[in-house]
């Protein structure tokens, strides 16, 4: 079955509204979230951009093995849950969003949800701040993740 791809010069929103509703993705993926996490990663894929974080770019990995789990890992291999980029940078910074209160208010999140799990195998992993949960791929199967 043929994912759909992006057109030249097509938006990203209308993309999406196209492979969303295309008639044979709504018959083969009928559930709506990992449709869209289908079209989603048709769309990083037309573009080149990266489809999933590797071990060796988390600041717990050196010299082939995982600090976190003390166990050795392949450094290209999808990262674990307990991934954090090396640096220590704050993504929502790197984005120019804050992580702060605002005016007197609670803090704000950022995105609805605490947890990111796998529509195809059922993992669980917690949700990055400032990343959706479509951005990270399933450790386990390599299916998108999608909010719980």
């Amino acid at each position: 079955m043929p994912i759909p791809k992006p057109r030249p010069k097509e938006k990203s929103d209308e993309f999406l509204n196209r492979c969303m509703g295309n008639d044979v993705m709504v018959k083969e993926f009928p559930d709506n979230k990992q449709r869209a996490a289908v079209c989603w990663n048709s769309w990083r894929k037309a573009r080149g951009e990266k489809l999933m974080n590797t071990h060796k770019e988390c600041k717990h990995f050196m010299g082939g093995v995982c600090k976190l789990k003390e166990m050795q890992v392949d450094p290209d291999g999808p990262a674990c849950p307990s991934f954090e980029a090396k640096g220590g940078e704050n993504k929502m910074a790197e984005d120019g969003r804050g992580t702060g209160k605002g005016v007197g208010n609670d803090p704000v999140g950022d995105g609805g949800t605490d947890v990111c799990v796998c529509p195809d195998c059922g993992t669980e992993m917690p949700h990055v701040r400032g990343r959706p949960c479509n951005e990270h791929q399933c450790p386990k199967c390599g299916a998108m993740m999608v909010g719980k």
